[in-house]
């Protein structure tokens, strides 16, 4: 019999190995993939060349464009700078103004609230005095006859 050692080098040896063959494996199906996509990019520029052409050509125009934008901007700005002081003084004279609307209109509430309160108080007041003439009415009715006067039955007729 032929007798062999295998050595914990050996074991790890052959484990790096095949480890490498799979990692050959993976990095040959990712670069077939990249080679698919590349392909693919490529169909994709030459059916699209004469738009993709014309967007170029209209790239130098979009950036002037871009360029007097900003330039009116920025003077915008400039302007608007000078008189910004003048209009803060307007909305801070706004702002009182509405301060003090909002104040009229806080005491017109709470005067509507209050005199709710009366109104309400002098509901439960009237409810009251119904309640009781109520009672009256039921005692009165119950001390009184009724005002009906009851037939009496004949028993032949006249």
């Amino acid at each position: 019999m032929l007798e062999t050692t295998v050595t914990l080098r050996d074991v790890l040896m052959f484990l790096l190995f095949v480890a490498g063959i799979g990692a050959l494996a993976y990095l040959t199906h990712v670069l077939k993939r990249l080679g698919d996509v590349l392909k693919g990019l490529e169909r994709l520029i030459s059916t699209n060349e004469h738009a993709l052409t014309e967007a170029l050509k209209s790239v130098p125009a979009i950036t002037g464009d871009v360029a007097v934008i900003a330039n009116t901007v920025r003077k915008g700005i400039e302007e608007s700078g000078d008189s910004l002081p003048a209009i803060l003084r307007h909305v801070d004279g706004i702002t009182g103004s509405v301060d003090g609307t909002l104040r009229g209109v806080n005491n017109t509430v709470k005067g509507i609230s209050d005199t709710m309160g009366v109104v309400s108080s002098g509901a439960r007041d009237i409810g009251a005095y119904l309640d009781m003439g109520a009672g009256v009415a039921s005692a009165l009715t119950r001390i009184l006859p009724a005002g009906k006067k009851k037939k009496k039955k004949r028993w032949f007729r006249q």
